[in-house]
């Protein structure tokens, strides 16, 4: 008797592990690149200029000058064992750290709000060490985070406007997963004569950012702060790193239809992970 075992996964999971091969060599050399584990000074990569995160910057100066707090959140999410909110989430709270560490220097305080028990222990703590990176202790500031529900976007909204009310915010930064619920913490920034800079993965959740907030961080943006905010070389090689990995998929695409389409389908054996 024949017995036939065919292949579980096929080409994708080959395509997958070779995409994570190209990257993590890229991801290597531009490390190597930039002077990170290195004494030597590494060369200097210019990002693309996004609007954003210069208004964030720009932001903590004013509210330094007025004295009046910084609001930033993580978004309405939560931290689950997987799935899309969580690395929106998390990417958030790399942007909290980021303001506490800056609101710690220019010494204008910082409220951040959360959604979630887990969230709020990882913001809290994300607040600690921006200020503890600045030479700086919470315990002395009036800054710190806020747990103001747990997976109620609406009750959290209504919780962080009035946060941004009682504090009168002049600078509100929020980035992670947010939904429609956004609009109403927006229009409650808005009234307190805040600068907006807004930031989601969720597509509606953008689209309304584009009505009420000044900027709007979209998408994989949000996931880049640690570049854009304090230029971190890791950070930055992996956005290098991203970036030379579409280009070489994209060429990739372009030989395969050139192949497939204009020498015929005998060269395509070339392409394929095994025989």
């Amino acid at each position: 008797m024949n017995i036939t075992i065919s292949r579980a996964y096929g080409d994708a999971l080959y395509l997958m592990l070779g995409a994570l091969v190209l990257f993590l060599v890229l991801f290597v050399l531009y490390l190597w690149w930039t002077g990170w584990g290195r004494k030597v000074q590494g060369r200097q990569f210019t990002l693309r200029q996004i609007p954003g995160y210069d208004a964030a910057r720009e932001g903590l100066s004013r509210a330094a000058e007025t004295g009046r707090a910084l609001h930033t959140s993580p978004g309405t999410g939560g931290v689950r064992a997987s799935g899309a909110t969580t690395a929106s989430t998390l990417a958030g709270m790399a942007i909290v750290e980021s303001m506490a560490h800056a609101s710690a220097i220019t010494g204008a305080p910082v409220q951040a709000t959360t959604n979630d028990a887990i969230a709020f222990a990882l913001t809290e703590n994300a607040v600690r060490r921006g200020y503890q990176r600045a030479g700086w202790s919470m315990e002395r500031e009036s800054g710190g985070a806020r747990f103001l529900t747990h997976d109620d976007p609406l009750a959290y909204v209504a919780g962080a406007a009035e946060v941004v009310y009682q504090q009168k915010a002049s600078h509100a930064v929020i980035a992670g997963h947010f939904g429609s619920e956004v609009l109403f913490l927006l229009e409650a920034q808005r009234r307190s004569g805040a600068n907006q800079i807004a930031g989601a993965t969720d597509r509606q959740a953008i689209a309304l950012m584009f009505l009420g907030a000044d900027h709007t961080l979209i998408g994989e943006e949000v996931f880049a702060s640690g570049a854009y905010l304090e230029r971190r070389k890791p950070h930055i090689a992996s956005l290098l790193a991203q970036d030379g990995l579409r280009w070489i998929v994209i060429l990739a695409i372009i030989a395969g239809f050139i192949v497939a389409n204009i020498l015929g389908d005998g060269p395509t054996v070339w392409f394929r992970p095994y025989p």
